[in-house]
Formats: C-alpha cells, structure tokens, sequence
C-alpha cells in the first residue's frame, strides 16, 4: 500500500495497482469490477470503499458478484455498460481457451517428438518396426492436430463476433438513434480534443449552432412522426454539406451543432449559410400519403474559438448569435460579436 500512495496522484499507477489486485483475487477485469475497485483504490467514494473494507474486515472474500453488486449500489446504470461487461466476461473467456488451445497445441507437437524419439530407437532392432511407428505417430499427431485446429476455429470465430457487437455498441453509445449522428456526450469529448488541437497547432476553430424554425408547429400540426421525419431530413442535409474533420452531432430536440477545425469564421458563415439555403429548398412530404407540409427552414449562429474559452463557452457564443437570428427573423444566419 505504501507503493500505491506514493502513486496516488496518478491515475494510471492506481489503473495498473487495480488491474493487478484483480489478477490476484481471479477476478475478471470485466468494466464494472475495475471501475469498483479503481474508485476503492483512488479513494474517490467513502461509502463505497466502507463496504468493500467491512467485508475484508470480517475475513470474506472479494468476487466479482460482490464487485457488481457494489457498481449497481454506487453506479449509474446504462444498458450499453451492462452489454460491454456481458461480453467482455465473454472475451475473456474465450481468450482463456484460446491459452489452453495453444498450450495443447504445445503439447501435441512434444507428443509427436516423444513418438519420434521412441521411432528411432526402435529403427535400431528392426527398420520395418521404425516404418510402422512413424506412420502410426503422423497419424495421431494429424488426428490430434485436426481436432484442436477446429476448437481454435470456433474460438477465434467467436472473439470477432464478440469484438464486432462490442464495437457496435461502442458506437451506439455516442450516436443518436434518430439521426445517427453523433450525440451531445460523443461531441463535446471531440471538441475538447479540438480545442487541444487548435491551441497546440494555433490553428482556427469554429463552431455553428443550428435549429428548426417552429419546430413545435410540425409536433402540433402532423404529430411526432413528421416532428421525426423532419429531424431526419435535417441530418441527411447536414451530412451532405460537411465533410472532412467536421464534427455534427444532434446536440438535443431541434438543435444541432457543428465543429469545424481549421477553419476561419468567414468560411464558417460561408458554411451556414450554405446549409440554410440547402434546408430552405427541401419540401416536407408526408410518406404515408404524400400530402406537402412546406419546407423547412433554420437559424444559425457561429462563433470563433478564442484564447482562454472554454467549450462551454464557445458554444454559449454560438447559441448566442443563434439567439440573435430567432429574434431578428428567422432563417438567417448571425456570427457573434463580443460587446465593446
């Protein structure tokens, strides 16, 4: 313990102190156990970290149940979470037998070098006896060989499907379902890597905040369901006029936002105003009996990243010029400008 504290102040220390307690207690380093316990370590919650003491004071044992029984009392829940600890215990467990696989593996081929050895020495009485054993001994290694090539098949074709649904949650997490475009969490992670990027670089960074003139007039006239269409309509719009290292994401209801890196305010402007026109030339048309419900248009606000903003802050300039294009009409496109 005295080894962790003078590692306290690091995070990756206390990872690497987590990850072996886990080890040592044959604990799977499943997301819950370790997040349990890199908090336990990190001191980060006293009543989490009195639970676990209390039960290693009465002489008990730590396992996972116990571990995730301790992550759902003191965690937030999330089903994309649950799914990601399902299958890494699954990925661990077939990573376990590939390990026995190869060790077999191992022990086939010394097998097949013992049979050899005892070939040759009995080529030494009789050649005709050398024959027969070192056919008999290809065979059982070919057999043997056959059998665990299979289980290594089955096993590797079951880590990919593993690692492929891991990966499509993996990005359900920071999508929005609706649009498919990336959600408010996924997008303000990204932003943060921009503005780390920008200032590193002195590169430029923008940012334009966009919603849906009387939104709630589609919800109130044609019901959710035109409300939806109408945000998907948007999202394809927004696709096909941003490209490169621009972000979009849905940043809740009606609103989106975009993040441009390398890019000055005037080609930003030049950008909104580009996807107003776009939105403003497409007609609404009920699918379910082709009934035209108009079109659609949007107001936009854009901001420039400046030294010592904060995201946060970026965006609130942004949503401030957007505010300033609602109330001057509508459909336009304004930039902030910092009052004198």
């Amino acid at each position: 313990m005295n080894e962790l504290q003078a590692n306290a102040i690091n995070p990756a220390e206390i990872g690497k102190f987590a990850m072996r307690d886990l080890e040592n207690m044959s604990i799977p380093p499943v997301p819950a156990c370790y997040e349990v316990w890199f908090a336990h370590l990190q001191k980060l919650n006293k009543e989490l970290s009195a639970d676990i003491e209390e039960k290693l004071s009465a002489g008990q044992s730590i396992d996972e149940v116990f571990l995730k029984n301790i992550h759902g009392k003191y965690f937030q829940h999330t089903e994309a979470a649950s799914y990601l600890d399902d299958y890494a215990s699954q990925l661990l467990s077939h990573t376990k037998n590939l390990h026995n696989l190869a060790n077999k593996f191992d022990s086939s081929t010394k097998a097949l070098n013992e049979d050899l050895d005892n070939a040759a020495k009995a080529a030494e009485r009789d050649p005709q006896a050398l024959l027969e054993a070192l056919l008999d001994a290809a065979k059982t290694a070919f057999e043997r060989n056959a059998e665990l090539e299979k289980n290594l098949s089955q096993a590797s074709s079951k880590i990919e499907s593993l690692q492929e649904a891991v990966e499509e949650i993996a990005n359900d997490a920071n999508t929005d379902f609706l649009t498919k475009l990336s959600n408010r969490r996924h997008f303000d992670n990204v932003l943060n890597k921009m503005i780390e990027e920008t200032i590193e670089d002195d590169a430029p960074l923008c940012m334009i905040v966009t919603d849906i003139d009387h939104f709630k007039k589609f919800n109130d006239t044609w019901g959710h369901q035109i409300g939806d269409q109408v945000l998907k309509l948007v999202a394809s719009t927004l696709r096909e006029n941003v490209k490169g290292q621009d972000q979009i994401a849905r940043y809740g209801g009606e609103e989106f936002v975009i993040a441009l890196p390398h890019t000055e305010i005037g080609d930003a402007m030049k950008l909104a105003e580009n996807i107003r026109i776009a939105i403003s030339k497409k007609r609404l048309v009920n699918k379910a009996n082709n009934d035209d419900l108009g079109k659609i248009t949007m107001s936009f606000g854009v901001s420039k990243f400046a030294a010592n903003l904060s995201a946060h802050e970026l965006f609130q300039r942004a949503d401030s010029a957007l505010y300033n294009a609602k109330q001057t009409g509508r459909n336009k496109v304004c930039c902030f400008s910092k009052p004198e």
